[in-house]
């Protein structure tokens, strides 16, 4: 069963963590070291952290030490160091407590996941988003927003002077279609 783990967790899609009931990390599967390029001895134990990005060390480091201490699950995003181009990959580190049948606290197993792709594409959208909100204030184009569960409308300061709403006035679909 030893090996059969291992072969599983050496060629899972995402970066497997183990700890004892101390804290210190036991085991991290291959997708570990080929990200990081750290070695077994460098780490095991709290050695892990120094693949985290400088900025990102001590929190990381925090949340694991909090979530250890009261045995809760955590999940923390931080920064990892790839090793091949010393570029930094954002990630998702998620874990939960282990029991043994006694119910003994016998430490965390966990999973890192590499999101860099997805925070990219998370900024691309932010930035789109502010040159959107920016060309509507200078355009003063009028905008409406619907909310069709409950027929409610937002529409903006220009939107509202271009059709004669009142600041207050409360707005819905039909008396906006009617305009």
């Amino acid at each position: 069963s030893e090996a059969r783990f291992r072969h599983m967790s050496d060629n899972a899609p995402v970066m497997i963590w183990v700890t004892d009931a101390s804290g210190a990390c036991v085991y991290l599967n291959k997708p570990w070291y080929d990200l990081t390029g750290q070695r077994e001895r460098e780490a095991l134990g709290l050695g892990w952290v120094e693949a985290v990005h400088p900025d990102d060390r001590a929190r990381a480091k925090q949340a694991f030490i909090d979530a250890n201490a009261g045995r809760a699950p955590f999940n923390v995003d931080y920064r990892l160091r790839r090793h091949r181009d010393g570029s930094y990959r954002w990630c998702i580190d998620s874990a939960a407590p282990r029991y043994g049948p006694g119910g003994e606290f016998l430490g965390y197993i966990g999973s890192v996941l590499d999101v860099t792709d997805r925070k990219h594409f998370e900024q691309q959208l932010r930035e789109s988003e502010e040159r959107l909100k920016l060309a509507i204030a200078i355009a003063q184009m009028g905008t409406f927003q619907i909310d069709l569960r409950t027929d409610a409308v937002v529409v903006n300061d220009p939107g509202r002077a271009i059709y004669g709403f009142a600041a207050d006035e409360p707005l819905t679909f039909a008396r906006v279609q009617r305009q």
